[in-house]
């Protein structure tokens, strides 16, 4: 290594003597190629004024200007040139001081004694190679570390990217795992319990799942926890609270499609009578999220997840992946439910095509022959024609009872069943009923209650229609009553509601038939025989539903039966939730 064409050297000695022997040893050392510029001070401390206004390749320091202690001064001048290599120059007398200097920091030292030119240029290409070399050297070690830190770095993103590769896959596994598992059932109560089985512990600690019944309320399915007391008490809170009135707001949030996120939830203490509640300030870095499960533009249920921990890092991406959850699991609900949606048509098709085909047909074969009768068979007395003429009656009269009935079924499942509210006496709807069956009631005692009252309030509904409600009730009573048995009608008030019965001393309902009753073209497995569509207590269901009300059954076998239902007073002013459509049944046809 050679040293720089052109350096700069700086002297320090006190005395002038010393001095300018120094400078004319560096100017006979110098070769012709080479400038040497020198810079001198006297004392130490003009040297650092010296080494802050100029930059030099060397410092020479003569022994004498070493103040005491000399290591001292030797690492002072370190400390305010760094990277300047200091030769000390010095006589034989002094040189353990020397020495000890170059320990402390400095690069070399020469003897004065020796007075050879030769050495003092070589000290000073050694000193300056030597600083050379230290330079190159740290500013390797500093390539060589910030090559190590960005191999770290790198190492560190590649395992990020890595972890992130690892978590994504774990998630499109989670989800198409779940998706598996939600399709192998189309019950959509088993898709719910499966859903907040299957979101522990990907998703949450713990998970609960509602679905939403037909009067719009959540009713809890499944809820499971990872056996954490405190997650099973927050889930528990939280359920609570979502099927109370206390969070209308969120729940209500949740089922228009909002996505609510709680960022904390207070369990209070066990003896604290206070109720739970959900809170909007952080708890321990818990929360709630409430996921709503929607498919087109419809809310089906809701997802309660309780987050007791850190395990899910990426809360964004959390949240992502429960939505992703949800509408998979709101897919499968929609697909259970088109596929029962499916089911009922096909049985309905089924049945309006066996109504048709069989019930149908026997009134209109007993016309055409009651008709033939009539007209080939002259010499009939008549007795017998009146009889004809009556069977032909009683055969339209069935036939449009038939089809009055088919054409409201298809406007209750339609939703707009003809309904012209008004007020109406209770009192009145009674008398009607027992008028209309008073003379086909033979054998069967049909008696008002006694403990109707006089007077009832009015209720707003449509008369014909609650009479269409009680002709269907004590029809279908006057099929299972015997000679001498008894129908009994009554209403009574009940809070801002109406409650009307129709009881008989029939045989009863077994249990498990009490459950299909209301249900279409149903018939219990002993009425097969008798004739009849299956429709009459669906049709009075679905009326007494549009008043806003609701049907009910009680009966044990061998204790009779009695249907009750509510109409709302006219004072309530309710909503009611039917409309008047285009088409209307223009008359009520009963027949026993």
């Amino acid at each position: 290594m050679e040293c720089p064409a052109r350096f700069k050297v700086l002297i320090i000695s006190p005395q002038l003597t010393e001095l300018e022997w120094l400078r004319g040893r560096l100017r006979d050392a110098g070769a012709p190629s080479e400038s040497v510029e020198i810079f001198s001070s006297c004392d130490v401390r003009e040297a650092f004024e010296a080494l802050s206004g100029v930059e030099v390749d060397v410092v020479m320091v003569e022994i004498s200007a070493l103040s005491e202690p000399a290591l001292e001064t030797v690492r002072a001048l370190r400390r305010r040139a760094p990277d300047v290599p200091i030769v000390i120059v010095t006589d034989l007398t002094h040189e353990p001081v020397a020495f000890h200097a170059v320990q402390a920091g400095a690069q070399d030292y020469v003897i004065k004694e020796l007075d050879d030119t030769r050495v003092f240029w070589r000290a000073i290409r050694h000193a300056i190679e030597r600083a050379t070399l230290a330079r190159r050297r740290d500013a390797l070690l500093i390539r060589e570390h910030d090559a190590r830190l960005a191999a770290e770095e790198a190492r560190e993103d590649a395992d990020q990217a890595r972890a992130r590769a690892e978590l994504l896959e774990q998630r499109a596994i989670f989800l198409a795992d779940s998706t598996a598992a939600l399709s192998t059932t189309l019950d959509p109560r088993e898709i719910l319990a499966t859903a907040a089985r299957v979101v522990v512990p990907m998703l949450a600690e713990a998970a609960a799942a509602f679905i939403i019944d037909e009067q719009g309320r959540l009713e809890l399915i499944e809820s499971t926890t990872d056996s954490s007391p405190r997650c099973t008490h927050l889930l528990g809170a939280a359920c609570r609270l979502a099927a109370r009135d206390t969070i209308d707001a969120l729940v209500a949030r949740a089922r228009r499609g909002g996505y609510v996120v709680i960022d904390g939830v207070r369990q209070p203490p066990a003896e604290s009578t206070v109720p739970p509640r959900i809170v909007t300030s952080g708890v321990d870095r818990r929360s709630c999220m409430l996921v709503p499960l929607r498919s087109r533009d419809r809310t089906l249920g809701l997802l309660v997840l309780i987050v007791c921990s850190e395990h899910e890092r990426d809360a964004a991406a959390g949240r992502m992946l429960a939505q992703a959850f949800a509408a998979r699991v709101a897919a499968a609900v929609e697909n259970s439910l088109l596929y029962e949606e499916s089911r009922r048509a096909i049985r309905t098709r089924d049945h309006v095509l066996g109504i048709v085909s069989h019930d149908l047909r026997n009134p209109l074969s007993a016309i055409g022959l009651c008709a033939n009768a009539l007209q080939n068979q002259t010499d009939n007395t008549q007795a017998q024609r009146e009889h004809l003429v009556s069977t032909i009656r009683d055969a339209v009269h069935w036939t449009q009872r038939l089809l009055g009935d088919l054409v409201d079924v298809a406007s209750i499942e339609a939703g707009h069943l003809s309904m012209t509210p008004t007020r109406v006496d209770p009192i009145v709807l009674l008398s009607r009923s027992l008028d209309l069956f008073e003379q086909s009631a033979s054998g069967v005692v049909l008696r008002l209650a006694d403990d109707v009252p006089d007077h009832l309030p009015a209720v707003t509904g449509d008369a014909e229609r609650l009479l269409q409600v009680l002709a269907n009730l004590l029809s279908n009573a006057r099929k299972f009553v015997g000679p001498g048995g008894s129908i009994t009608l009554g209403a009574n008030v009940t809070g801002e509601w109406v409650r009307f019965r129709v009881s008989d001393t029939g045989p009863g309902i077994a249990p498990e038939d009490q459950r299909h009753i209301f249900d279409w073209y149903w018939r219990a497995s002993h009425e097969r025989s008798e004739r009849g569509t299956g429709l009459g207590l669906a049709i009075a269901k679905g009326i007494v539903d549009a008043h806003g009300g609701r049907i009910a059954v009680e009966s044990a076998p061998g204790q009779g039966t009695t249907f009750s239902f509510t109409v709302p007073l006219a004072s309530a002013r309710p909503d009611p939730k039917a409309t008047v459509a285009e088409t209307s049944v223009s008359s009520i046809l009963v027949s026993v």
